[in-house]
C-alpha cells in the first residue's frame, strides 16, 4: 500500500504509478518500479498525473501525463510483440478462428476500429468459452506491435502471456479512462 501524492488516497501499488526525482531534480516516470532515488506514488489516473504540474517543489516536465500514456502504451504493445516472437500469438481472422475452434486460445485481441462483423463473429465464440476480449488498441497499434500489415484479430495461445498482456492493457485503459471501450471479460 502506498499513499497517492496528489489525492492522498492509500492504494495498492498495482493501482498506482511510481515516479522518481532524478539527480537533476526532474520528475521521471518509473513504470518498471526499478529506478533508484527518491520516489513517490500517484494513482493510475491521467488527471492525477496531470495535477503533478501544479504541485510546488516538483520539477515536472510539461505534458508528463501524455508522456506516461505513451509509455504505458509502449509497454503493452512491446509485451504483445514479445509474445508473438515467442510463438504465443496467432494473427488474422482465419488463424484466430481455427485456434478458437481447437480450444487453443487464452485471450482474444481485436482492433477497436476493425470491421464490426469480424469482431462480432470472433467475440461470440470467445464469449461462449468465457475468454477475455481486449479491444483497447487500434489496427495501427496492433500492426506496430506485431510488425504486420492490417492486423485486426489476434489470439494469445498461452495463459501466462495472456495474463501479462491483460494486466498491461488494463493498466493503460484505466489510466486513459477506457477511451476506446477498453476490455471486456466474461470471466471477471
Amino acid at each position: 500500500m502506498q499513499l497517492c501524492r496528489v489525492s492522498g488516497i492509500e492504494a495498492d501499488t498495482a493501482d498506482m504509478l511510481r515516479f522518481v526525482v532524478a539527480p537533476d531534480g526532474v520528475v521521471t516516470p518509473d513504470l518498471a518500479e526499478k529506478l533508484p532515488g527518491d520516489s513517490f506514488w500517484v494513482l493510475n489516473q491521467y488527471r492525477l498525473v496531470a495535477q503533478l504540474e501544479d504541485q510546488d517543489g516538483l520539477n515536472v516536465p510539461q505534458a508528463l501525463a501524455d508522456q506516461v500514456a505513451v509509455l504505458l502504451e509502449k509497454r503493452a504493445l512491446s509485451l504483445m510483440g514479445l509474445a508473438r516472437k515467442a510463438g504465443k500469438i496467432v494473427l488474422g481472422f482465419t488463424k484466430v478462428d481455427a485456434a478458437l475452434k481447437n480450444q487453443r486460445v487464452a485471450m482474444l485481441l481485436a482492433a477497436h476500429d476493425g470491421a464490426e462483423n469480424g469482431r462480432k463473429q470472433l467475440s461470440s465464440r470467445a464469449d461462449a468459452r468465457h475468454l477475455t476480449v481486449i479491444e483497447a488498441f487500434s489496427v495501427e497499434q496492433l500492426c506496430l506491435a506485431f510488425g504486420g500489415a492490417n492486423v485486426i484479430h489476434a489470439a494469445v495461445t498461452d495463459g501466462d502471456w495472456a495474463q501479462r498482456i491483460q494486466q498491461q492493457a488494463n493498466r493503460l485503459s484505466a489510466y486513459l479512462g477506457s477511451q476506446h471501450g477498453g476490455n471486456r471479460s466474461e470471466s471477471e
